[in-house]
């Protein structure tokens, strides 16, 4: 069976003995935190600074991918994640093939002003847009709330600029030490931070962080390896579009966990028993489907219907084939279809007012209809009927990497 939520958490302390310098390990040599070379841009600098201190005194390892997008938090020493930093960078390698950087050199820039508060980001006591749960496939629930209110510009970062964090955690104690340390810097978290020690992992866009529990009670049919790939992937896109609909986003992690691992086992927001075929039957568990569909088309209303905060295994599936037909049928196309959603969730998720600022659902999802029109203009008429026949023939099961 896989974990259920931890209420409560035992209190946690530094070990004992003086803390580590605070050092951060980049293109193989390891540089005091506050001397990062200014190669590896401001973002990787705030991003180290901000956490060097927690990484001292909680004893943590921090590395920087070679493309500092990534900031990885491990154990300095015990159990870790096997090559952590290697499967980092393979991601982002994987990633980036199947979703490169699209180009927005003419796109307008939005005119920024300054809230009447003179506050910058989500305001105080607002959770934030995307919390996710950890390895347990169980999530702290989001409650519908009132649209809130920003100004032009100020919202969020630029997008493919910051520099993510990723915490790989020896134990729900550490967990909650960290998460603490995320109020201090975030004081609009610390409403969801009192529901979020209650698990155990999270993949946030403001800030943009993830982490999880290596060990947790009850986690079965698991593995951290394929948890970091997962959660990464899910950094990675967050930094390049910004929100997307919940199927897109799990289907591009489980496909680069996938590729990358050659099965499956990261499954977010589950809370029931996960039978060890499942983790590379996803393929035949499609064609079986379809082929019992005779000739229908993929009805996107099973992933536009899905909502993050659940997890339904039929959605899952399929949103792992549609992901992973597109990189093999449209992969040109696939990275233009995420920015053209990314285009219409921000026009039509404002509603500008007349003292300049706008108010934004931060529960909002791109209407299923919209999603339907944009991915058959880009994706092609007929995308959907094309994505049954090829799931009936049976998907390849190659793999770019083993366990």
């Amino acid at each position: 069976m896989l974990r259920v939520p931890i209420l409560v958490l035992a209190a946690w302390s530094a070990s004992s003995g003086a803390p580590q310098e605070s050092r951060v390990h980049w293109k193989g040599v390891s540089y005091p935190a506050e001397a990062l070379p200014e190669a590896a841009g401001e973002a990787a600098r705030a991003t180290a600074g901000a956490w060097a201190e927690w990484a001292a005194k909680s004893r943590y390892r921090l590395d920087l991918s070679d493309d500092a997008r990534v900031l990885l938090a491990t154990p300095a020493s015990g159990a870790s994640v096997r090559g952590a930093s290697t499967l980092v960078e393979r991601a982002e390698v994987l990633f980036d093939r199947l979703l490169p950087a699209p180009d927005r050199s003419q796109e307008p820039a939005a005119a920024p002003a300054p809230e009447p508060s003179g506050r910058q980001g989500p305001p105080p006591g607002e959770l934030p847009e995307d919390p996710e749960e950890g390895p347990a496939g169980l999530t702290p629930r989001v409650e519908p709330r009132a649209a809130t209110e920003t100004s032009w510009g100020t919202e969020t970062r630029a997008l493919d600029s910051a520099t993510a964090v990723m915490f790989v955690l020896r134990d729900e104690a550490e967990y909650r030490w960290m998460l603490e340390r995320l109020g201090e810097q975030h004081e609009y978290l610390r409403p969801w931070i009192a529901r979020a020690g209650e698990y155990t992992g999270f993949v946030l866009e403001q800030p943009l962080a993830g982490a999880f529990v290596m060990s947790a009670q009850g986690q079965e049919e698991w593995d951290a390896r394929n948890e970091l790939v997962n959660r990464v992937v899910q950094l990675l896109l967050l930094r390049r579009f910004g929100q997307e609909p919940h199927w897109l986003v799990q289907g591009t992690a489980w496909h680069v966990e996938r590729e990358l691992l050659g099965a499956i086992y990261c499954f977010p927001y589950r809370d029931e028993f996960v039978f060890a075929v499942e983790h590379t039957s996803w393929s035949n568990d499609l064609k079986r489907t379809f082929l019992e569909r005779a000739d229908a088309p993929v009805d996107l209303r099973e992933l536009t219907d899905w909502r993050r905060g659940t997890y339904r295994g039929p959605a899952a599936r399929l949103a792992w084939g549609l992901v992973s037909w597109c990189a093999q049928r449209r992969a040109r196309h696939l990275p233009e279809f995420l920015e053209a959603l990314r285009r219409f969730r921000d026009a039509d998720n404002r509603q500008a007012k007349e003292d300049g600022t706008w108010t934004r659902d931060t529960e909002y999802v791109v209407p299923a209809e919209a999603q339907e029109r944009i991915l058959r203009e880009i994706l092609g008429a007929t995308a959907l009927e094309e994505a049954a026949a090829w799931f009936r023939a049976g998907l390849p099961a190659g793999s770019e990497g083993g366990r």
